[in-house]
């Protein structure tokens, strides 16, 4: 299968932007998602299956939307290091409230290596912070969930709950995730505990009105009120890790508010005049070869699922 293929360009002005927010509204819901289940206590299973489509809107296009003031992120990081201690580090993870929630975030292949294994490969029971191996590296999906073990010496996601129990979501509402290509601030609108096969697990591939009211269905289920504005277009990225209580998981929120954001910008005028192009060749293609549309650059197959069996 071949990987998206990413449209780069420029933000577009004001004229581009409405026509955009146009076709936001009256554009078909085609986000695809993701549900992990089956999940247990100490090494929790889950199986998680995501079906990609064709994004109807621009994939990576950035609407307008709220921005808190500069920032400057809490640390640096050496990526060029980083990338010669383990390739698999995608990013670096910064809790406001909780600064012992500082850690290297990995990814690989299944969601079972960094269950046991630290962010050098090394096998230890604690493991590592890691992102769903459905999710893409580069924290450009709607939204990203990242796992970590609730160790009772509080490293890892140990300390995580301490946002609700200790009330440390006041100290800050903030978390980073500090990347090679930028470094992005969150801001927490929602956490709860939720049961391992619930809703909350869902993982979008494309942002819309669909994913919009997941968003929205999560805030709903917050122990921690908020008025943080929430977009179709939002980058989440969430934090999930087990309770005392095998069927429950605590899970925290986050969306991008930084002026850094995961974004490819793309320009609105020259995607709907490529879009008009491939969808001639795309008819006269069919009457060729059937599968013209799955195989052609630039396209997602229809249909195609991936599956990856996965821990929390």
């Amino acid at each position: 299968m071949k990987e998206r293929k990413q449209k780069n360009g420029y933000l577009v002005r004001a004229a581009a932007l409405l026509l955009a927010a146009a076709l936001l509204m009256s554009a078909p819901v085609s986000a695809s998602k993701t549900q992990t289940s089956k999940q247990k206590t100490e090494k929790a299973t889950a199986k998680t299956t995501q079906k990609r489509q064709k994004p109807w809107i621009p994939e990576g296009f950035a609407f307008p939307g709220d921005l808190i003031e500069d920032a400057e992120p809490p640390m640096k990081v050496d990526w060029k290091e980083m990338k010669e201690l383990n390739p698999d580090i995608i990013g670096w993870l910064y809790m406001e409230a909780i600064p012992q929630i500082s850690y290297a975030i990995c990814q690989s292949g299944d969601n079972d290596f960094y269950l046991h294994h630290n962010y050098l490969q090394e096998s230890e029971y604690a493991g590592a912070i890691f992102a769903d191996a459905i999710n893409r590296g580069d924290f450009t999906d709607p939204n990203t969930l990242l796992f970590g073990h609730n160790m009772r010496n509080g490293t890892m996601f140990g300390s995580l709950k301490f946002l609700h129990t200790e009330g440390r979501i006041e100290k800050s509402p903030y978390f980073w995730v500090l990347t090679p290509k930028g470094n992005y601030r969150y801001h927490i609108f929602s956490m709860f505990y939720t049961p391992v096969d619930s809703d909350a697990y869902l993982l979008f591939s494309w942002n819309g009105m669909e994913f919009f009211d997941w968003e929205q269905e999560i805030r709903k289920q917050s122990l921690y009120e908020n008025d943080v504005p929430l977009y179709p277009w939002d980058k989440v990225v969430y934090m999930s890790t087990c309770t005392s209580d095998s069927s429950q998981r605590f899970v925290v929120f986050g969306k991008c508010v930084s002026t850094e954001r995961p974004y490819r910008y793309v320009n609105i005028f020259e995607y709907l005049n490529q879009s008009d192009s491939e969808t001639d060749n795309k008819d006269s293609g069919e009457s060729q070869e059937g599968n013209a549309d799955s195989e052609g650059e630039g396209t997602e197959p229809s249909g195609e699922t991936e599956s990856s069996d996965g821990t929390e």
